[in-house]
């Protein structure tokens, strides 16, 4: 197995001699899936959890996969992480399989995952019937569980190989990462890098992210990994992926340095290329992550009230032709323009005569005479009630005006405080002068997310010396520090 290189101005290559016992492009893509798949479970990396795993992985996993070593399995996903973890240092665990279970056990990312996991499942059962150990394990149940050690015959220390890839994903998990044209220069990127290390075998060299991640993706296939790397090196190319110290003068910054002089004389190219360094660590932990019920508390909420009685206590005498007024706003409005919304919206209720009862004094509206309020709190906050009448003569006829104060609810502490899937009853009285009320009784029904309305109040700039340990201002990404002497004012205003 050879590369080709024409000499020139610009060295390039000419020819790739050699391909490799696996399709690169496609499995970067499912290694890819996979390590978001163990992001969104940050519970595998859990101590007890990882404990357990790697129980189960050397006593039932590798045996299993060694009885079917002519089928491609698919493990469940606390054991599967581990075995991601072991593949990563290629002598260890081509040394543990054999001393384990005396034969190398391959990996392949399946098409159909499901269908294979339900296949190793069937094998599980048939290979494990006797025993407790189920295929799938509760990883909340797991996690509180305090598993001592066991006694392992595996090398290589998995949970700290664990502790390190956990954060691996965080740098290739943006969009670009699965561009085919991105994945296919991060493949030739990586055949270069295999040539680097050709001509210099006795340098440590570091990858950027993009070749690292197809890297690793080739020791996932751990036959074919050994077969090309022997057939390009004469021996089994290993990985170190203990240096990850990103500080100056570490073993990685150092070697990441001859790394770009090497790349840069030999290809007369950048080794360093956008998006494909080193992205800082995660903001995961350190900033607050809105679950999904904060979403729903800052979200506005559509809901309908479907009101039943209406009651206008002691009716009053002096008026001879009132109306109930009732409407909805985002504002507390006058009574005047509740009666206008009244007589001119559709969503508004305008109520004349009711059934009048004598003792007490008062008028009843039921049902048939009342609308449903559709509420959407982007919009409406308020449920408003006011009582008008005709006053005087003029050549046109006489004025209806509004009479007493405004009835007003304040509907947002029922509508935002709604937790249940059922209806909920709605019972308030509403002053419209200290001897007259009207009630209101109705139903809600459970209210749906709308949007979420954001707004920034803006704050006045003031001269501040920056704190660049402060993680209350910067999140994660702390500062550099400036160096003694260094004038580290600057303008600071708070926004909300």
């Amino acid at each position: 197995m050879r590369i080709v290189l024409q000499e020139g101005e610009s060295m390039v290559f000419k020819e790739v001699n050699f391909k490799f016992d696996v399709d690169l492009s496609e499995a970067t893509t499912r290694h890819l899936d996979f390590l978001k798949q163990v992001d969104g479970n940050p519970l595998l990396n859990n101590v007890n959890v990882l404990n357990r795993a790697i129980y189960r992985y050397e006593n039932y996993w590798l045996p299993l996969a060694a009885e079917h070593r002519n089928k491609f399995l698919t493990a469940p996903l606390d054991i599967h992480w581990v075995w991601h973890c072991h593949m990563l240092c290629p002598m260890s665990y081509i040394k543990d399989c054999i001393d384990i279970v005396g034969v190398v056990i391959d990996h392949n990312f399946v098409e159909n995952e499901g269908k294979a996991l339900e296949r190793s499942k069937s094998l599980w059962f048939k290979m494990y019937q006797d025993t407790h150990e189920p295929f799938e394990v509760d990883l909340n149940a797991c996690s509180s569980v305090d598993r001592k050690n066991e006694i392992s015959r595996i090398s290589y220390d998995i949970k700290k190989a664990a502790s390190r890839q956990a954060i691996f994903y965080y740098s290739v998990s943006l969009p670009h990462y699965r561009d085919q044209k991105f994945l296919m220069n991060s493949l030739l990127r990586y055949k270069k890098f295999l040539y680097l290390r050709q001509q210099n075998p006795e340098q440590f060299l570091v990858p950027c992210y993009d070749i690292d991640l197809v890297w690793h993706t080739h020791q996932l296939y751990p036959l074919a990994y050994k077969k090309d790397t022997e057939d390009l090196f004469g021996q089994l190319f290993n990985h170190d992926d203990t240096s990850n110290d990103q500080t100056p003068h570490s073993k990685r910054t150092s070697a990441e340095f001859v790394t770009k002089e090497l790349w840069k004389n030999t290809f007369k190219e950048t080794f360093s290329i956008y998006g494909t360094m080193y992205r800082g660590d995660s903001s995961r932990e350190r900033l607050y992550k809105l679950e999904t019920s904060d979403v729903y508390n800052l979200s506005t909420k559509k809901t309908s009230i479907q009101l039943t009685e209406c009651v206008l206590h002691k009716q009053p005498e002096r008026y001879k032709h009132f109306k109930l007024n009732i409407c909805c706003s985002k504002d507390k409005i006058s009574g005047f323009a509740v009666m206008l919304r009244a007589k001119k919206h559709s969503h508004a209720i305008r109520l004349r005569k009711g059934r009048i009862t004598p003792t007490p004094n008062q008028t009843v509206w039921r049902q048939n005479d009342l609308k449903r309020l559709d509420i959407n709190t982007r919009d409406i906050h308020y449920i408003l009630v006011s009582l008008s009448d005709k006053f005087g003569t003029t050549r046109f006829g006489k004025v209806e005006l509004d009479v007493g104060d405004v009835g007003i609810y304040n509907i947002l502490p029922l509508v935002e405080g709604h937790r249940t899937s059922s209806t909920i009853s709605l019972e308030k009285n509403l002053y419209l002068d200290p001897e007259l009320s009207v009630s209101i009784k109705g139903t809600v029904t459970p209210p749906t997310s709308g949007p979420a309305i954001l707004s920034l109040e803006s704050d006045v700039y003031k001269e501040a010396v920056i704190q660049e340990q402060l993680e209350q201002l910067w999140g994660p990404k702390k500062l550099t520090q400036y160096p003694a002497g260094i004038d580290n004012r600057c303008q600071v205003a708070d926004h909300r």
